[in-house]
């Protein structure tokens, strides 16, 4: 315990180590700031585009009834002024459902909104309707995720994410895959932005936030044996004269470097939900998180097997249970990348080049070894571990929660004990 306690003490006098976490931490909070500029001015725009469609109505309701009172004294089509009415009243009608549309959108009140946007895509679903994107076709399985989101939305009387309603609320999906212009198209439409800290985070983790946080912590604090055995600086016989067995010593090195890149982590994710007090709070955790449960086997074989959009089934989870298979995840990931870090700071003294061997050898291993249960890389992508889309697009249902924290836990394990060698035989006198 005292050499664990000493080896902190090191880290924490050294500058250079403060000054890269302070500047983390700014880049974090930042970020959190950024977006939250962008999604409010969305939803301003949002605003000033109903209030301009609401002066439109209105300039085409008065016209209307001017047309209307027009004809009752100098017509006597009486046709043509019931038509005049019936126009009157759905402009009427339009203009009531604006001003509504726009009180809700002030108070923050999304249950009607949810209902009309249920309501369409019940009609959608429906044999006789479809809906497209630039002549191409929204899948059934994204138009059924997108209404059972909006139930649990509406059910939990939750607040959605802030994006461009004017086009209704729909959730992307993998099973959706345009081309051309309908991509951008249903780019901007689904273009979604969190102003919370939980739905900013849960926005992150579809970026790898965890994954790079995780590196930079490796380059900040992962080097508290190679950075004391180069020519220049031969910190290590220092212990040496002192009657200290060197297994202590290296646990008491390994597990400083470990817990204060934990907690580098921790406070990378921390600190957006603070900051997320000062504008809309940190969101619900009740927030709907979209799992994909896979192609429906073939009897004929896997091989055989096929995505359905019509027949494949999913379910929401909430955001409180992805957080914590979250959490698991990242720290035996922590485990396993702080493992294979040191095991290359043995023979690279050089934390900048280090790190990007290993950042190159994870994404390598997440893109071009094959997807699979024993790759561990594979589960360097927690989101789409834990909503299914790894799982889904290989059709290999065994890619899941479970078997990534068994896989993770045992090389975890398996590299200490190899950074145990490496660490005796390097200090071999």
């Amino acid at each position: 315990m005292k050499h664990f306690l000493f080896e902190c003490k090191k880290l924490g006098k050294q500058k250079v180590v403060w000054f890269t976490v302070v500047l983390a931490f700014g880049a974090a909070i930042s970020l959190y700031f950024l977006q939250y500029a962008i999604a409010e001015k969305m939803q301003t725009q949002n605003q000033l585009k109903e209030e301009s469609a609401l002066q439109q109505f209105e300039a085409w309701l008065a016209q209307g009834e001017k047309e209307y009172e027009q004809l009752l004294v100098e017509s006597d089509d009486g046709e043509a002024i019931k038509a005049a009415e019936e126009n009157v009243a759905r402009l009427e009608l339009s203009v009531k459902n604006r001003v509504e549309l726009l009180n809700n959108l002030e108070n923050n009140d999304w249950n009607q909104l949810y209902e009309a946007h249920i309501e369409e895509l019940a009609t959608f679903l429906t044999p006789e309707a479809s809906m497209n994107i630039e002549e191409q076709p929204i899948l059934s399985f994204t138009l059924r995720a997108s209404k059972e989101e909006a139930e649990w939305l509406k059910e939990k009387a939750l607040t959605p994410f802030v994006y461009d309603w004017r086009f209704g609320f729909y959730h992307p999906t993998i099973y959706d895959t345009f081309t051309g212009r309908a991509e951008q198209s249903w780019h901007a439409l689904t273009k979604r932005y969190g102003q919370t800290g939980l739905y900013y985070l849960y926005q992150m983790m579809e970026k790898n936030y965890v994954l790079l946080a995780i590196l930079i912590g490796l380059f900040i604090f992962g080097n508290t044996i190679s950075s004391e055995s180069t020519r220049k600086k031969r910190g290590l016989s220092f212990y040496f004269v002192q009657p200290i067995r060197k297994w202590a010593l290296f646990f008491a090195k390994y597990s400083s470097g470990l817990i204060a890149t934990g907690g580098f982590l921790f406070m990378v994710i921390l600190l957006p939900l603070v900051a997320s007090l000062f504008t809309k709070g940190i969101g619900s955790w009740a927030y709907p998180v979209l799992v994909y449960e896979g192609a429906i086997p073939n009897s004929f074989g896997d091989q055989y097997t096929k995505l359905s959009a019509e027949n494949d089934q999913f379910h929401f989870i909430p955001l409180s249970e992805y957080a914590w298979k979250t959490a698991v995840l990242a720290l035996l990931l922590l485990l396993f990348l702080y493992g294979l870090y040191l095991c290359f700071s043995y023979m690279i003294k050089n934390p900048p080049v280090n790190l990007l061997i290993v950042g190159a050898i994870v994404f390598g291993g997440m893109n071009w070894l094959p997807v699979s249960r024993w790759n561990p890389f594979t589960y360097a992508d927690i989101h789409r571990v834990l909503n299914g889309e790894l799982a889904t697009l290989t059709i290999n249902p065994s890619i899941q929660f479970e078997n990534g924290v068994l896989l993770l836990s045992i090389i975890g394990v398996v590299l200490i004990g190899i950074n145990a060698l490496l660490f005796r035989y390097a200090t071999h006198q």
